[in-house]
């Protein structure tokens, strides 16, 4: 079987597209192309290494115990030893040995890990340059809509996405980069969904309605990850101002004090009717 490589049929498209220039060929020549020749062939290395060693887990890992309950089934002694017994025990000894050591290899280089991650990458590398070759998809006018989409000014998103794409590998097979960008004061500062858009990844294609949906959000006074844009108010200070002043009944003075509220009464309540008025059984001089 032999392995086809996309690569010849990716040169062969772009040199046939008259839309772009001298310098714009020779970067994709130069850079795109490399770039799939380096995944095709990390891909199949490490496909190679991945079958064959899953393979030889799989089914050792089925053969030994087999081997081990057998190994002493046979009769017939040789010098003593059985001679069936004697080479069971070493395929078996063997056999092990390669599970175990394609267990370590796999899991001390993540063979399993980059197989999957460079397969998913080659195979988005590939539908990036046949979609920007037929400027279908986020090619086809979505950085662009007001302009008639074409291999020139599609460019520069094609070679975008493409680096996001290695970049992503880089990070997910080493360590993650962090740009810091730096940024003076007399330069134009950007807008907070700018920023949102250059922090993201950039792989997921816009869509036409992006716009129509972001004025719809700040109308309705919220932004497009759905944070409020209303400033806040302070309710704090509109309730202790609201809230009446509290004054204990022993800082109150008398003249605040209602004559019925100055009275102490200790046992019988006494009428204050009858506090105004004489004994009724007083003589007179």
């Amino acid at each position: 079987m032999v392995r086809r490589s996309h690569t010849t049929s990716f040169a062969k498209s772009i040199d046939a597209l008259v839309s772009l220039g001298a310098l714009q060929k020779l970067i994709l020549l130069e850079r795109f192309i490399p770039l799939m020749n380096e995944y095709e062939s990390r891909c199949f290395y490490f496909a190679v290494l991945f079958h064959t060693m899953r393979f030889i887990i799989t089914v050792g890992s089925l053969i030994v115990p087999a081997l081990l309950s057998i190994q002493y089934s046979t009769p017939g002694q040789i010098a003593g030893t059985s001679e069936f017994s004697y080479q069971i025990y070493w395929v078996t000894w063997v056999i092990s040995l390669l599970v175990t050591i394609s267990n370590g290899v796999l899991t001390l280089f993540k063979v399993e890990k980059k197989y999957y991650l460079l397969h998913t990458n080659l195979e988005h590398l590939r539908s990036e340059g046949w979609q920007f070759i037929g400027l279908s998809g986020r090619y086809s006018g979505f950085f662009t809509p007001n302009v008639v989409p074409s291999h020139s000014n599609q460019f520069l998103f094609f070679c975008h996405t493409v680096e996001k794409i290695k970049m992503k590998q880089v990070e997910e097979e080493y360590f993650k980069i962090n740009d810091a960008v730096q940024t003076t004061p007399s330069k134009t500062t950007t807008s907070e969904s700018d920023k949102a858009q250059l922090s993201s990844d950039g792989l997921v294609p816009p869509t036409p309605l992006n716009h129509v949906l972001k004025q719809l959000l700040t109308n309705m006074g919220q932004t497009v990850d759905g944070t409020s844009q209303q400033p806040e108010v302070s309710v704090r200070s509109s309730l202790l101002q609201a809230a009446p002043s509290k004054k204990s009944l022993l800082q109150s003075t008398p003249e605040e004090m209602s004559p019925k509220e100055s009275i102490i009464r200790v046992g019988t309540e006494i009428p204050t009717s009858a506090l105004g008025k004489g004994p009724s059984n007083s003589e007179n001089p």
